[in-house]
């Protein structure tokens, strides 16, 4: 009696691990297929969830609320202090690579020309509603001022828009301002991800 218990015990494992090795061999497939194809990158940044982003066409028209990849405009004090500490990546080259070989930002637009923002030491306002988590950071881990967008309103003007990211250490429009509709490169949505994963990593870590 005792053997056939067993026996469908390792029968029952033996199906299991079976039917795990074959998910995860299609999960490897469908992922390798659509990295060659192009179309998928990881993030690994604290911005967003960690994981596989879809990337498709630069959208028609845009909303509040768009997830997209952009890239950061360079030529301000933020990013030249952000690439000089190395808070930002580097691509290799190729069509998803930015001015300065940088690796695209994701972000989330959440106002666009019309739109007010409100930048506060404790966070930031678009149209008069909280973004989460949006307090800014003034200063680095290591103790370094953190160059930002001055505290005050920002009345969004035409061709641009204002970004955002929930994450904890999110980079974006509350340090390097607007952004030109013209540097959005393509689409994102989560294709496979970790929930929660934007949070791991505590500030003052």
């Amino acid at each position: 009696m005792a053997a056939r218990k067993w026996k469908r015990l390792i029968s029952a494992v033996a199906t299991v691990s079976m039917w795990t090795v074959i998910t995860a061999g299609v999960l490897t497939m469908a992922v390798a297929s659509l990295c060659a194809a192009d179309r998928l990158s990881l993030n690994t940044t604290t911005c967003f969830p960690v994981g596989f982003y879809q990337r498709g066409n630069t959208p028609v028209s845009l909303k509040d609320g768009d997830m997209v990849y952009l890239c950061p405009p360079i030529h301000t004090a933020s990013m030249s202090q952000a690439i000089r500490r190395h808070w930002v990546s580097h691509s290799s080259g190729g069509p998803w690579s930015c001015p300065g070989h940088l690796t695209p930002f994701l972000k989330k637009i959440v106002a666009l020309p019309g739109q007010t923002v409100l930048v506060k030491s404790d966070g930031e306002w678009v149209d008069g509603k909280k973004l989460p988590n949006s307090q800014m950071m003034t200063t680095s881990p290591g103790g370094r001022r953190v160059i930002h967008m001055p505290y005050g309103s920002y009345h969004i003007k035409p061709g641009a828009f204002w970004d955002y990211a929930p994450g904890n250490y999110a980079y974006d429009s509350r340090y390097y301002g607007p952004v030109s509709i013209g540097n959005i490169i393509g689409s994102a949505r989560p294709w496979l991800v970790i929930p929660g994963s934007q949070y791991w990593l505590q500030k003052g870590d």
